[in-house]
């Protein structure tokens, strides 16, 4: 599609080994001038992050408060697996000598959303007890 478009362009081929041949593209002015502009709009958006689980939240008292204590374990479980990865992963990287300084940037701001999830997810374990049942159950 990038080459329909004109955005990249056909500039050699090459051939390692008994693997076939690739085609090297290499991006045009065109090319240059789209990534500038998607660059820049996702500069200026102003985007919202919406949480599925807040209206799960919102909700809890229509389910028993040990099967809500179980979803808020796994989740919490989930959550501090994820950070373990990320951790991991991120220690990997920092012997790459191909990997920019930038992308620790990113990986931190990952990073700094899982703790910050984990925490919420254990602060609200923590008080389900006294918000469980604030919301009216449901009358089937």
């Amino acid at each position: 599609k990038l080459a329909e478009e004109q955005s990249i362009s056909e500039s050699g081929k090459e051939k390692v080994g008994n693997r076939p041949s690739r085609i090297i593209y290499t991006i045009t002015e065109k090319g240059r001038q789209e990534f500038i502009r998607i660059l820049r709009d996702e500069w200026r958006s102003e985007q919202r992050n919406y949480y599925p689980v807040d209206l799960a939240v919102y909700f809890m008292s229509f389910l028993s408060k040990e099967e809500v204590r179980g979803y808020l374990e796994r989740m919490i479980l989930k959550t501090s697996d994820s950070l373990q990865e990320l951790e991991a992963h991120a220690g990997d990287l920092k012997n790459n000598p191909y990997i920019p300084p930038l992308a620790f940037a990113i990986i931190d701001h990952t990073r700094r959303h899982l703790c910050a999830e984990r925490d919420w997810l254990e602060d609200l374990a923590s008080s389900l007890d006294e918000i469980h049942d604030t919301y009216p159950e449901y009358d089937s």
